[in-house]
């Protein structure tokens, strides 16, 4: 989630979905249920595709697998196994989602990486990208896909989003796979088609998302057709647990979603002073990712019982106040973590690691 390639409109953009999906996981969103429905046709086939947009396959095979185990298996290995010693060693610390006993399964759980056997549910995403870097690496560098002609390259798209969102739909349910007893693969690997053609279509736009200018007209458009299709159509996408409701009209909202949330984007990069928070969560979107759940759910936790009804006004009060920590503390958390050279080591490259340069040179 870091490049080295900054892109301001495009980091904005991160911030945005980053934003949406820590919103959709706190009880704020209970407070809008129809928006946060909405926002649901967009808000991870966002996320791949601004994910698609710097990807590279030109190095070694070595190199890429190294490179992205590191920035998302690592952190993702990191903090499930660490808090599962902590349950290991403090029982007691348990949530209700588990057992008492926190032995093998869950070790299990970890290594298969879903939504279904992780304690922090976010975290999919992490080995999930990891799927989609991998696959897609195979796909530009062994198949030549950047090669192709734009028309099959559109019709390779259009053919994974239909292969996958038949493969996900009830109807399909005679083809669909399980394993160890879960109905979603390792590394929610039954939705990786939906997921890997948003990722694709990020660099396949590249040139045009990079130089993004937004049109009134088209905005115009694709908020037309979004509201029509959000609010009146049964299209609904939550790419977690492999839903993707009515697969033509999931797709073209998630597409004037994602138009309108870059022409935000655009609009913000004008002003520096409206841009700098989105910025800001846009870099430090790996942490929001990762911490953002446990933080929201322990606050919730205190906060329900300081103020037991929902609906008055300090519940609510505190509820945004929720979800802003749960944002801002792993923003901070990702400061610590810049200044100190040990936990650096968890969360970027070890070879960019200022001890380890220092070491190495010894």
């Amino acid at each position: 989630m870091e490049n080295n390639l900054r892109v301001l409109h495009i980091d904005i953009a991160k911030g945005i979905s980053i934003f949406l999906v820590a919103l959709y996981h706190s009880k704020l969103s209970s407070y809008f249920p129809e928006a946060t429905h909405a926002m649901s046709l967009f808000r991870m086939p966002l996320f791949f595709l601004l994910s698609g947009v710097f990807f590279s396959w030109s190095v070694s095979n070595r190199t890429f697998f190294m490179k992205k185990s590191e920035a998302l298996l690592k952190p993702y290995f990191f903090i499930l196994l660490s808090i599962f010693s902590l349950y290991v060693l403090f029982p007691n610390l348990g949530s209700n989602r588990f057992e008492p006993v926190y032995g093998l399964s869950e070790f299990q759980g970890i290594l298969y990486g879903n939504v279904n056997t992780i304690r922090w549910l976010p975290l999919w995403f992490l080995t999930h990208l990891f799927a989609v870097y991998t696959l897609c690496f195979i796909i530009f560098k062994y198949f030549n896909f950047n090669k192709l002609p734009t028309t099959i390259k559109a019709l390779c798209i259009f053919s994974f989003l239909a292969a996958g969102a038949f493969y996900n739909q009830d109807y399909s349910a005679d083809i669909k796979l399980s394993f160890l007893g879960n109905e979603a693969l390792p590394f929610t690997f039954n939705v990786i088609l939906i997921t890997s053609a948003f990722f694709i279509s990020g660099r396949v736009l590249r040139t045009y998302l990079l130089k993004f200018n937004p049109s009134i007209f088209a905005m115009l458009i694709t908020l037309s057709l979004f509201l029509i299709i959000a609010l009146f159509t049964p299209a609904y996408v939550r790419l977690s647990v492999g839903v993707y409701e009515s697969p033509i009209l999931s797709t073209v909202g998630a597409f004037c979603g994602i138009y309108l949330v870059l022409s935000l984007s655009w609009l913000l990069n004008k002003s520096c002073y409206l841009s700098y928070i989105p910025l800001i969560m846009g870099r430090g979107s790996l942490f929001i990712l990762i911490f953002h759940g446990v933080i929201a759910h322990r606050l919730e936790r205190v906060g329900s019982k300081i103020f037991p009804g929902e609906e008055s006004i300090l519940a609510i009060i505190f509820t945004l106040f929720s979800f802003i920590t749960c944002i801002l503390i792993p923003l901070i958390i990702r400061k610590v973590v810049l200044r100190s050279s040990i936990l650096s080591l968890v969360f970027f490259p070890i070879g960019d690691n200022k001890l380890f340069k220092k070491l190495f040179k010894k």
